[in-house]
């Protein structure tokens, strides 16, 4: 069964002008597609531009990141987001970012961006992919009201585990080695999880990609006790579902 990288950022500077090569490294790997996530309008439209380059592996969200919403246009984005609702397999990511961003101004900015994204979410029948760090309580609260598939990217919150389980809630599982994760995947259930990269972050010794998230895959077959390859069978039928992957 295929493995899927659930959220990486291809886009990225630093993966300058090889996406080609980790495309194929991943394809190498046994990944039968991997969704790359945009954050503000130049990165999403790069992220567009790299799923018509690569329509048979890549998939994407796009959306207006916490860590852009006080800098960027909300409405550029939405607009970009509708003329490309046919193209795009979610809106994402999205949510809020409280470690790098304390004011109160600030943070209810990203309120707003989170809220207006959700709502046209909802109006497109649209997953979403949320960000939640240091800010699970309000992320929490502001989903309460959507009906429709959350993925929380890169999640390693088992305090939350219940909460998302009871919610239905993807939790993605990142290649980043510590206890959190553990006990996060030890509380979910194996049909709740997916695996991500968020290349080119959280690789000890350098840039990461998508043909690493075998790691994640290896870890949750490791802690439930679980064949790694009905680990793959099961994360690809749920990603598969929530992203229309092949």
């Amino acid at each position: 069964m295929p493995l899927v990288d659930a959220h990486c950022h291809l886009e990225h500077p630093r993966f300058g002008n090889e996406a080609g090569k980790v495309v194929e490294r991943a394809k190498a790997a046994g990944l039968g597609f991997a969704v790359t996530a945009g954050s503000n309008f130049s990165n999403n439209q790069k992220a567009l531009g790299l799923c018509r380059d690569y329509p048979d592996f890549l998939k994407c969200v796009i959306g207006l990141s916490p860590h852009d919403a006080n800098a960027e246009e909300l409405e550029e984005n939405l607009r970009l987001i509708k003329s490309n609702k046919g193209a795009i397999a979610g809106i994402g990511e999205i949510g809020l970012e409280y470690h790098h961003f304390k004011t109160h101004e600030e943070r209810s900015k990203q309120r707003a961006v989170f809220a207006a994204q959700l709502a046209l979410a909802g109006d497109l029948g649209l997953p979403v992919a949320v960000h939640s760090r240091e800010a699970e309580k309000d992320v929490f609260d502001a989903l309460k009201s959507f009906t429709g598939r959350v993925m929380m990217h890169c999640f390693i919150k088992p305090e939350w585990a219940g909460e998302c389980a009871a919610r239905g809630y993807l939790v993605s599982i990142p290649t980043v080695k510590c206890r959190e994760r553990e006990e996060m995947i030890r509380k979910m259930p194996l049909e709740q999880l997916l695996c991500e990269t968020d290349s080119p972050f959280l690789w000890q010794g350098g840039r990461n990609e998508p043909a690493n998230v075998r790691e994640a895959y290896g870890e949750i077959a490791r802690v439930k006790g679980v064949d790694f390859n009905k680990v793959a069978e099961v994360v690809y039928s749920s990603a598969n579902a929530v992203f229309r992957g092949p």
